[in-house]
């Protein structure tokens, strides 16, 4: 046994997305109180709507966060390199300013195959920017977006695709959810202490804020890890626990692993973490070795989950 946990689960019916229903993962949700699939699946369709609504109002939350720490920032610290490898704690809010602000550049970077590509050549373009200048595109675009996100939420634009580079095409409604994990990340480990180099109250980590964030990284999981993981020999279940946490199954398909929601009709290994954890290895911020991660059963297979694990 590696790791250890020990967090009650808070198996959150909200959570259930798209993606475990008929996303890129090809996962089925099931409710096992029905028989009828047809019930079923507006089950699903009307939990996954309530889950990206939520993240609008979780959205709003963080960026009023984001808003309340840098105007906090005196100019040294505006400088500070933060744990984004390569990144300064401006940087982190051109990158935040950049993904809200419908530029050219934006619609020409998201051509490019890797989102990592892609963000740094949008922060590299406003790195000529004051701290004044950088956060008065933040305010404005941030706003203005949320209030865009909101009518993707409705018909018929929430089933709209949306292509992100690498991170594969979404539905328009979760591009909500996406944002909120990145605002989450961003703020709780890239900047603020201990991991990152501001000393400040770090915002709540609620189930308010945390269900959109597992949520949106559950939902890269086939994407992301699904090439690696196709292979899988058996059933895996990982289990979040705290605020938005549940459970899920991933299993070997065909080029790509099928991850469901709900236990293993039988589990080979077991992966066991927390809600506030996951964004930190499961981002590959730290090594999950470090973090509060527990593996179970076959301990190998186990292992070659987590390692496959890099949720941007």
């Amino acid at each position: 046994m590696r790791g250890q946990s020990g967090l009650l689960l808070e198996d959150d019916h909200r959570q259930v997305g798209v993606a475990e229903q008929n996303g890129p993962c090809g996962g089925e949700a099931e409710d096992p109180g029905s028989d009828d699939g047809d019930i079923d699946s507006f089950h699903v369709l009307y939990h996954a709507a309530l889950m990206t609504s939520e993240a609008l109002i979780a959205l709003g939350n963080e960026r009023r966060e984001v808003l309340k720490l840098y105007r906090s920032l005196d100019d040294d610290e505006w400088a500070l390199p933060s744990d984004c490898a390569g990144w300064s704690v401006q940087d982190v809010l051109a990158h935040l300013s950049a993904s809200f602000h419908p530029t050219r550049s934006l619609a020409r970077a998201l051509r490019n195959p890797d989102i990592e590509e892609v963000n740094e050549v949008l922060v590299a373009e406003r790195r000529r920017r004051t701290p004044g200048e950088q956060l008065v595109e933040y305010e404005t675009w941030a706003g203005r977006a949320i209030a865009v996100l909101g009518l993707f939420q409705r018909r018929p634009f929430s089933s709209l695709p949306v292509p992100l580079a690498n991170l594969g095409t979404h539905p328009a409604h979760w591009l909500a959810n996406a944002a909120v994990f990145d605002h989450y990340t961003h703020l709780r480990v890239d900047l603020l202490a201990p991991f990152g180099p501001i000393d400040r109250e770090p915002p709540p980590s609620d189930p308010l804020r945390l269900r959109p964030t597992i949520a949106w990284m559950i939902e890269l999981v086939s994407v992301l890890a699904g090439p690696a993981l196709a292979d899988l020999d058996g059933e895996v279940e990982l289990r979040l626990v705290g605020p938005g946490g549940g459970l899920w199954t991933l299993e070997g398909a065909v080029e790509r692993c099928r991850i469901r929601r709900g236990p293993a009709l039988s589990a080979a290994a077991r992966v066991t973490s927390t809600t506030q954890e996951f964004p930190i290895w499961g981002t590959k911020r730290r090594d999950w070795r470090t973090r509060d991660v527990e593996l179970s059963g076959d301990e190998d297979l186990a292992e070659k989950v987590v390692d496959a694990l890099h949720l941007v």
